[in-house]
């Protein structure tokens, strides 16, 4: 025992002499324990020390580092967007735009004007008072037989020692033919390209005396004073195999001056048959007792957007395809007792026609006298 204590600091003097190279394993680290005895200094809390030499801190700026191509990507982005809304913007854009988009409004707004009528079914004046399209179609006579093709072209017809005039009245400039001869007081839709379906009808081609729109029948008596009239009687033969929408009514037009051009104050429709348009009788209309007979009778205020009229239709109970001596005077006093003519008035002129919306042709009249 005590040779061993005496080895055992000859073994610790030599140990530092050499140093700890020369000692393997556990009795290296048995010595350093024996030399630093502090836990706080213990050899296990030193070894952080390697951590900068750690790989994870470099990987850093590679998440940093994700912003810097992002950038590129962004200004690629905004270059071409303003590049392709100002240069086609403008040249694409916004001229044409405008340009089409005056016609749209225009025809919108003529489109609405139609329609805000507080009737439905529009006047053929309505269309008569705006301006006229151009003429696309040619007119022919020969050997006394007409073919009116031409936008509100009219022609003189003889009959019975009178003259009136065949009005080809399509005021909407759509296709229209009418033929006869000018020997007879007739006509017939030889063609009608009319398609409305709307409240507004296409087209009147009509046979009047009197004033028109600047045209007059000679020797007419009209326009005169209604006080002055007398006792006006008309007879109407038609023809009226025809399909569509269309009606067989007269047009009576008054004004407080004797006017022979531009719009009147009041007009006065006797419908005597209709195919294909509302009911006047599923329409609730009051029924009145003219002259012996039953018709149907509703007034309104309507207008074309520059001028406004009172619009008064009777409508014949019973349809008829033809008149013979009908009296015009009975009608007519009916609007003065209601107020809406006076004596005073003038009576413009009297027209017979098919007012129609669409189709039309085969329509015609056959014969027609106004005294």
């Amino acid at each position: 025992m005590n040779g061993l204590k005496i080895a055992v600091p000859l073994l610790v003097a030599l140990s530092v002499a050499l140093g700890p190279a020369f000692l393997p394993g556990a009795p290296q680290q048995a010595l350093a324990a024996q030399a630093q005895p502090d836990p706080s200094a213990a050899p296990p809390k030193a070894e952080p020390s390697v951590k900068p030499a750690e790989p994870d801190p470099p990987a850093k700026p590679t998440t940093a580092g994700k912003p810097t191509p992002a950038k590129p990507a962004k200004a690629a982005r905004r270059k071409p967007a303003k590049l392709a809304k100002r240069k086609p913007g403008k040249a694409v854009k916004r001229k044409p735009a405008k340009r089409a988009q005056g016609k749209r409004v225009k025809a919108a707004k003529h489109k609405l004007a139609k329609r805000a009528k507080p009737r439905k079914l529009a006047r053929p004046a309505t269309k008569r008072s705006a301006k006229r399209g151009r003429k696309s179609a040619a007119n022919s006579i020969a050997g006394g037989r007409f073919l009116l093709c031409r936008q509100d072209s009219a022609i003189r017809v003889h009959g019975q020692g009178r003259t009136y005039l065949v009005n080809n009245n399509n005021f909407m400039g759509l296709a229209e033919c009418l033929s006869g001869s000018a020997h007879a007081p007739a006509f017939r839709v030889a063609r009608s390209g009319a398609t409305s379906t709307g409240p507004d009808s296409d087209a009147f081609p009509d046979i009047y005396t009197g004033c028109s729109w600047g045209r007059c029948s000679p020797g007419a008596k009209l326009p005169t004073r209604v006080s002055d009239l007398g006792n006006p009687v008309t007879t109407w033969d038609t023809t009226e195999n025809a399909g569509g929408l269309w009606a067989a009514t007269y047009d009576m037009w008054f004004d407080a001056k004797p006017i022979r051009t531009g719009q009147a104050d009041a007009e006065m429709m006797i419908w005597l048959n209709v195919r294909g348009l509302y009911s006047a009788a599923g329409e609730g209309w009051p029924v009145v007792r003219i002259d012996g007979a039953l018709w149907y009778v509703l007034t309104w205020i309507t207008g074309n957007g520059h001028q406004q009229w009172r619009y008064v239709q009777f409508r014949k109970y019973t349809p008829r395809w033809n008149v013979t001596g009908l009296s015009l005077k009975p009608f007519y006093q009916y609007m003065e007792n209601q107020g809406w003519i006076t004596p005073s008035w003038y009576a413009l002129n009297v027209e017979a026609g098919f007012e129609i919306w669409s189709g039309g042709t085969g329509l015609a009249t056959t014969a027609f006298s106004a005294t």
